[in-house]
Protein backbone atom coordinates (compact mmCIF):
# COMPACT_ATOMS: atom_id res chain seq x y z
CA UNK A 1 0.00 0.00 0.00
CA UNK A 2 1.28 3.48 -0.85
CA UNK A 3 0.16 6.50 1.14
CA UNK A 4 1.35 9.99 1.92
CA UNK A 5 4.70 10.58 3.62
CA UNK A 6 4.50 13.53 6.02
CA UNK A 7 8.20 13.98 6.78
CA UNK A 8 11.59 13.02 5.41
CA UNK A 9 15.09 13.22 6.83
CA UNK A 10 18.39 12.27 5.21
CA UNK A 11 21.04 10.41 7.19
CA UNK A 12 24.26 9.37 5.50
CA UNK A 13 23.18 6.90 2.78
CA UNK A 14 19.73 6.48 4.29
CA UNK A 15 16.53 8.33 3.46
CA UNK A 16 14.07 8.08 6.33
CA UNK A 17 10.40 8.64 5.54
CA UNK A 18 7.33 8.79 7.72
CA UNK A 19 3.61 8.83 7.07
CA UNK A 20 0.67 6.47 7.08
CA UNK A 21 2.72 3.94 5.12
CA UNK A 22 6.12 4.61 3.58
CA UNK A 23 6.72 2.68 0.39
CA UNK A 24 5.82 -0.95 0.96
CA UNK A 25 6.79 -1.04 4.65
CA UNK A 26 3.68 -1.69 6.72
CA UNK A 27 4.62 0.79 9.44
CA UNK A 28 6.40 4.10 9.67
CA UNK A 29 9.05 5.40 9.95
CA UNK A 30 10.81 3.38 7.29
CA UNK A 31 14.23 3.68 5.70
CA UNK A 32 15.39 3.20 2.15
CA UNK A 33 18.78 2.59 0.61
CA UNK A 34 18.86 2.74 -3.19
CA UNK A 35 15.06 2.61 -3.32
CA UNK A 36 14.50 -0.46 -1.13
CA UNK A 37 12.21 0.29 1.84
CA UNK A 38 12.35 -1.47 5.21
CA UNK A 39 10.74 -0.59 8.52
CA UNK A 40 12.62 0.50 11.63
CA UNK A 41 12.33 -2.10 14.38
CA UNK A 42 8.72 -2.87 13.59
CA UNK A 43 7.86 0.72 12.72
CA UNK A 44 4.89 2.63 14.11
CA UNK A 45 1.93 0.71 12.74
CA UNK A 46 -0.89 2.88 14.04
CA UNK A 47 -1.75 6.41 12.92
CA UNK A 48 0.49 9.10 11.46
CA UNK A 49 4.01 10.37 12.05
CA UNK A 50 4.45 14.10 11.48
CA UNK A 51 8.02 14.93 12.52
CA UNK A 52 11.55 13.55 12.58
CA UNK A 53 14.79 14.91 14.02
CA UNK A 54 18.13 13.17 14.44
CA UNK A 55 20.87 13.62 17.03
CA UNK A 56 23.88 11.35 16.76
CA UNK A 57 22.71 7.76 16.44
CA UNK A 58 19.21 8.55 17.76
CA UNK A 59 16.19 9.36 15.61
CA UNK A 60 13.22 11.03 17.32
CA UNK A 61 9.74 10.64 15.83
CA UNK A 62 6.57 12.53 16.76
CA UNK A 63 2.99 12.05 15.63
CA UNK A 64 -0.38 10.47 16.42
CA UNK A 65 0.93 6.95 17.12
CA UNK A 66 0.31 5.31 20.49
CA UNK A 67 3.15 2.79 20.42
CA UNK A 68 6.58 2.41 18.80
CA UNK A 69 7.93 -1.09 18.23
CA UNK A 70 5.46 -2.35 20.83
CA UNK A 71 7.43 -0.69 23.62
CA UNK A 72 5.60 0.89 26.60
CA UNK A 73 5.73 4.64 27.15
CA UNK A 74 6.23 5.44 23.47
CA UNK A 75 2.99 7.31 22.77
CA UNK A 76 3.19 10.32 20.40
CA UNK A 77 6.99 10.70 20.64
CA UNK A 78 9.63 7.98 20.65
CA UNK A 79 13.34 7.45 19.98
CA UNK A 80 14.94 4.89 17.67
CA UNK A 81 18.61 3.91 18.01
CA UNK A 82 20.55 3.00 14.88
CA UNK A 83 23.08 1.22 17.11
CA UNK A 84 20.77 -1.62 18.16
CA UNK A 85 17.70 -0.96 15.95
CA UNK A 86 15.45 -0.48 18.98
CA UNK A 87 12.66 1.94 19.88
CA UNK A 88 12.76 3.56 23.34
CA UNK A 89 10.49 5.72 25.45
CA UNK A 90 11.19 9.44 25.65
CA UNK A 91 10.29 10.00 29.29
CA UNK A 92 6.86 8.42 28.89
CA UNK A 93 5.94 10.53 25.87
CA UNK A 94 3.10 13.04 25.75
CA UNK A 95 -0.66 12.75 26.20
CA UNK A 96 -1.52 14.08 22.73
CA UNK A 97 -0.36 14.50 19.16
CA UNK A 98 3.15 15.81 18.48
CA UNK A 99 3.20 17.85 15.26
CA UNK A 100 6.76 19.21 15.28
CA UNK A 101 10.22 18.49 16.66
CA UNK A 102 13.42 20.54 16.79
CA UNK A 103 16.83 20.20 18.43
CA UNK A 104 19.00 22.79 20.16
CA UNK A 105 22.22 21.59 21.76
CA UNK A 106 21.21 18.77 24.14
CA UNK A 107 17.48 19.53 24.08
CA UNK A 108 14.73 18.02 21.92
CA UNK A 109 11.75 20.36 21.60
CA UNK A 110 8.33 18.86 20.96
CA UNK A 111 5.24 20.82 19.96
CA UNK A 112 1.68 19.87 19.22
CA UNK A 113 -1.76 19.47 20.75
CA UNK A 114 -0.76 17.81 24.02
CA UNK A 115 -1.36 19.13 27.54
CA UNK A 116 1.36 17.17 29.35
CA UNK A 117 4.74 15.59 28.64
CA UNK A 118 6.23 12.95 30.87
CA UNK A 119 3.18 13.38 33.09
CA UNK A 120 3.95 17.06 33.72
CA UNK A 121 0.95 19.30 33.06
CA UNK A 122 3.20 22.36 32.99
CA UNK A 123 4.71 21.05 29.75
CA UNK A 124 1.74 21.91 27.54
CA UNK A 125 1.75 22.46 23.75
CA UNK A 126 5.54 23.01 23.68
CA UNK A 127 7.87 20.95 25.88
CA UNK A 128 11.59 20.29 26.17
CA UNK A 129 13.26 16.90 26.60
CA UNK A 130 16.78 17.05 28.02
CA UNK A 131 18.98 14.35 26.50
CA UNK A 132 21.45 15.02 29.31
CA UNK A 133 19.04 14.68 32.26
CA UNK A 134 16.36 12.52 30.60
CA UNK A 135 13.58 14.81 31.86
CA UNK A 136 10.68 16.81 30.38
CA UNK A 137 10.06 20.44 31.28
CA UNK A 138 8.01 23.40 30.12
CA UNK A 139 9.63 25.30 27.26
CA UNK A 140 9.24 29.04 27.52
CA UNK A 141 6.58 31.22 29.14
CA UNK A 142 4.33 34.05 28.05
CA UNK A 143 2.22 32.49 25.29
CA UNK A 144 -0.92 30.36 25.11
CA UNK A 145 -1.38 28.21 22.02
CA UNK A 146 -4.43 26.41 20.70
CA UNK A 147 -2.08 24.22 18.68
CA UNK A 148 1.56 24.39 17.61
CA UNK A 149 2.17 22.94 14.16
CA UNK A 150 5.79 23.75 13.32
CA UNK A 151 9.14 24.68 14.90
CA UNK A 152 12.42 26.14 13.71
CA UNK A 153 15.55 26.48 15.85
CA UNK A 154 18.51 28.80 15.25
CA UNK A 155 22.07 28.16 16.37
CA UNK A 156 21.98 31.24 18.62
CA UNK A 157 19.24 29.65 20.74
CA UNK A 158 16.22 31.46 19.31
CA UNK A 159 13.29 29.17 18.53
CA UNK A 160 10.28 29.98 16.34
CA UNK A 161 6.91 28.29 16.77
CA UNK A 162 4.03 28.46 14.31
CA UNK A 163 0.41 27.45 14.64
CA UNK A 164 -2.52 29.22 16.25
CA UNK A 165 -1.97 31.21 19.44
CA UNK A 166 -4.58 32.91 21.61
CA UNK A 167 -2.50 34.95 24.10
CA UNK A 168 -1.00 37.39 24.88
CA UNK A 169 -2.18 38.42 21.43
CA UNK A 170 -3.99 36.39 18.80
CA UNK A 171 -1.42 35.33 16.25
CA UNK A 172 0.31 32.46 14.55
CA UNK A 173 4.05 33.05 14.84
CA UNK A 174 6.00 33.43 18.07
CA UNK A 175 9.70 33.68 18.89
CA UNK A 176 11.40 32.39 22.03
CA UNK A 177 14.39 34.26 23.44
CA UNK A 178 15.60 34.21 27.03
CA UNK A 179 12.85 31.70 27.95
CA UNK A 180 10.01 34.06 26.96
CA UNK A 181 7.67 33.76 23.97
CA UNK A 182 6.86 36.95 22.08
CA UNK A 183 4.63 37.45 19.05
CA UNK A 184 6.39 38.14 15.75
CA UNK A 185 4.72 41.18 14.21
CA UNK A 186 4.11 41.46 10.49
CA UNK A 187 2.58 43.86 7.98
CA UNK A 188 -0.36 41.50 7.54
CA UNK A 189 -2.32 39.16 9.76
CA UNK A 190 -1.81 35.43 10.00
CA UNK A 191 -4.65 32.97 10.00
CA UNK A 192 -2.30 30.13 10.80
CA UNK A 193 1.32 29.16 10.24
CA UNK A 194 1.77 25.60 8.97
CA UNK A 195 5.47 25.43 8.10
CA UNK A 196 8.75 27.10 9.05
CA UNK A 197 12.23 26.78 7.58
CA UNK A 198 15.52 28.57 8.13
CA UNK A 199 17.83 29.30 5.22
CA UNK A 200 20.52 26.64 4.99
CA UNK A 201 19.71 24.48 8.00
CA UNK A 202 18.51 24.52 11.58
CA UNK A 203 22.12 25.21 12.60
CA UNK A 204 22.55 28.19 10.31
CA UNK A 205 25.16 30.83 11.02
CA UNK A 206 24.23 34.01 12.82
CA UNK A 207 24.75 35.99 9.60
CA UNK A 208 21.98 34.15 7.76
CA UNK A 209 18.73 35.00 9.50
CA UNK A 210 16.03 34.52 6.89
CA UNK A 211 12.99 32.64 8.16
CA UNK A 212 10.57 31.20 5.60
CA UNK A 213 6.95 30.95 6.67
CA UNK A 214 4.13 29.03 5.02
CA UNK A 215 0.40 29.18 5.70
CA UNK A 216 -2.92 30.73 4.71
CA UNK A 217 -2.13 34.43 5.14
CA UNK A 218 -4.71 37.21 5.06
CA UNK A 219 -4.16 39.41 3.23
CA UNK A 220 -1.61 37.43 1.28
CA UNK A 221 1.32 39.40 -0.19
CA UNK A 222 3.04 36.15 -1.05
CA UNK A 223 -0.06 33.99 -1.20
CA UNK A 224 0.91 31.10 1.08
CA UNK A 225 4.63 31.70 1.55
CA UNK A 226 6.71 34.63 2.74
CA UNK A 227 10.14 35.40 4.19
CA UNK A 228 11.19 37.33 7.29
CA UNK A 229 14.61 38.83 6.58
CA UNK A 230 17.51 39.67 8.92
CA UNK A 231 16.27 43.27 9.25
CA UNK A 232 12.87 42.04 10.51
CA UNK A 233 11.27 42.95 7.17
CA UNK A 234 8.67 40.75 5.49
CA UNK A 235 8.59 40.00 1.75
CA UNK A 236 6.71 37.59 -0.51
CA UNK A 237 8.74 34.94 -2.35
CA UNK A 238 8.41 35.80 -6.02
CA UNK A 239 4.79 35.57 -7.08
CA UNK A 240 4.02 33.28 -4.19
CA UNK A 241 1.90 30.14 -4.29
CA UNK A 242 -1.72 29.81 -5.34
CA UNK A 243 -4.25 27.40 -3.92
Amino acid sequence: MRRVAFALIASSSLLLGVGATAGSAQGAPASTVLGSWSDLAGGLPDHKVFALVKRGSTLYAGGEFTSAGGKPGTAYVAAWSSVDDTWRSVGGGTNGTVRALAITDDTVIAAGIFTAAGGKSTASRVAAWSTRDDTWSAFGVGATAAEVLTLAARSDGRVYAGGTFTAPVTGALYSLRDDTWTAVAGPYSYNRVDALALRGSATMTSGDDTLFVGGPFNPSPGAFIAALGPTASWAPLGSGLSA
